[in-house]
Formats: structure tokens, C-alpha cells, sequence
């Protein structure tokens, strides 16, 4: 992505203040995770016992469980700069408190889609990150900029609309590693199933729940309503009046032309 350019391009964190602080609680629920190590983690991560800790469906994003090598360094700062990237752009354009429901929404319905896909086949469940509801985000960034060009990890320029697979195969990773080596790889099958309701919310396809404020109808006011009404008023007088002073001018025209003839 072009990251630099977009910071460079963007408003100020002003104007977009949810995706601020999700990178700002991501950092710092990294670096606790990093420096305190302990059972207390378990209880703010994805696992098969988030059912019985509601609260870790919107929690487990803001823990980076791999920042013990260099490579994994550097994943983490590629997925913050993607993240500030394309969520600055939805915050945008959704505005701050629609898009902050937007996250909830998918960190808990992926969260849900993965611990009920490990139960379905019996795998254990270890895992948290930022990356695994971000994916769905991506789709309706996605689907909203379909024919946008994206230089994906700065180096193949392709179509916004081909982030979408590229969602999917980011999500069938990440996912992967949440299961041990013993547990199935598929199991970021269970997080793609809400990426159709984001391409679906994006496409304003989900009945009562409009992507764009726009897609509701303005409230106008009586005084508003006047004025126009005035305005439009004014505008039919001034009509009928140049046409009266043409149908005169007509009629003089003709009258001295009678004359004319006479003589």
C-alpha cells in the first residue's frame, strides 16, 4: 500500500479519532502482552472458552502475539500502516461513530465464526491480533472502491476490487497459526463468513442498514421550504412579466407597421 503518500495526502488525526485510538490500543495492549507474560492473557485472546468471556470478542484484536522475532516485527508496523491506510478512508466516509460500530461488528462476528467453527471440529483455539476482523474491513473498503488502483505491498498495482480475494487469503493465514501444528489449517474458512455480509453492508445490500448517511433523506425545514417556494415565486413572476412585455412590444411593432402601410 501506499502508505507514505497517504499520510502525507490525509486530514489530521482529528478527523478520524476511532482509527487513532484502535492503533493506539493496539500498541499498547501489544506491548503489555509482550512484557507480561501470564494465564490473565488467556482471558482477553480468542479461545475455546470465549463464550464463557464475552468480553475477549472485543478485545482479542488489540493483542500482537508475535513480536519475539524480526519478521514478526515487521508484520506488526505493515499491519498498523494498512490499518491507519484504509480505516482513516471508511472513517471518512462513514463518520466516526458508524465506523467504530462497523469494528465491533466484525471483530465480534468473526470472533463468534471462529470459536464456533473450532467447536464444530473439535480444534483448540489460541489466538488474538488486529488483522482478523480488519480483513472484513477490507472487503468494504473494497467494495466501495472497486476500480481504485492499490499497489499491493508497494510492488503489484492491481484493482481495489481484487483486495477482496486478497482478504480472504490474509484471513486463511493469520488464522492458521491459531490452532497449533496439529489443528486444522482451514479454519480461517469459519472467519471469511462475515466478509459476505461486509461486501453486502458495502454494496448497500443489507436491508435497514444503509452504508452512506446520504441514503437517507435530509430533513427540510418549513422556513426552508419557504424560501424556495418564494424563490421559485419570484422566479414565475419575472417570466410572466417578460412575457407580457414582449407580447406588447409585439403588438406596438405590429401597430406602427398598420400605420405604416396606410400611409
Amino acid at each position: 500500500m501506499r502508505f507514505i503518500d497517504t499520510l502525507r495526502s490525509s486530514p489530521s488525526s482529528k478527523n478520524q479519532p476511532v482509527t487513532i485510538g484502535i492503533i493506539a490500543l493496539v500498541v499498547l495492549g501489544t506491548a503489555c502482552a509482550f512484557m507480561f507474560h501470564g494465564l490473565w492473557v488467556l482471558d482477553v485472546l480468542l479461545t475455546n472458552g470465549s463464550f464463557r468471556w464475552p468480553w475477549s470478542f472485543l478485545t482479542y484484536p488489540f493483542f500482537y502475539l508475535n513480536l519475539d522475532s524480526a519478521i514478526g516485527l515487521l508484520w506488526f508496523i505493515f499491519i498498523l500502516s494498512w490499518i491507519y491506510w484504509i480505516s482513516s478512508s471508511l472513517e471518512r466516509d462513514l463518520g466516526a461513530v458508524k465506523f467504530a460500530l462497523l469494528w465491533v461488528a466484525s471483530s465480534v462476528l468473526v470472533g463468534i465464526c471462529l470459536c464456533l467453527g473450532a467447536s464444530l471440529v473439535s480444534s483448540p483455539l489460541v489466538g488474538a491480533g488486529p488483522l482478523v476482523p480488519f480483513c472484513s474491513l477490507m472487503v468494504v473498503w473494497a467494495a466501495r472502491n472497486q476500480t481504485a488502483r492499490v499497489a499491493v505491498f508497494g510492488l503489484v498495482e492491481v484493482n481495489g476490487i481484487m483486495m477482496v480475494p486478497l482478504a480472504a487469503l490474509m484471513e486463511l493465514v493469520e488464522c492458521s497459526g491459531f490452532v497449533g501444528a496439529a489443528g486444522p489449517k482451514y479454519i480461517g474458512l469459519f472467519a471469511c463468513l462475515p466478509m459476505f455480509l461486509a461486501y453486502a453492508f458495502a454494496r448497500n445490500k443489507l436491508p435497514g442498514i444503509p452504508y452512506a448517511p446520504s441514503a437517507m433523506k435530509p430533513k427540510v425545514s418549513k422556513a426552508q421550504i419557504q424560501k424556495e417556494q418564494s424563490f421559485f415565486d419570484e422566479v414565475r413572476k419575472r417570466e410572466q412579466d417578460r412575457a407580457e412585455r414582449e407580447r406588447l412590444r409585439k403588438l406596438f411593432e405590429s401597430s406602427v407597421n398598420d400605420d405604416s402601410d396606410t400611409k
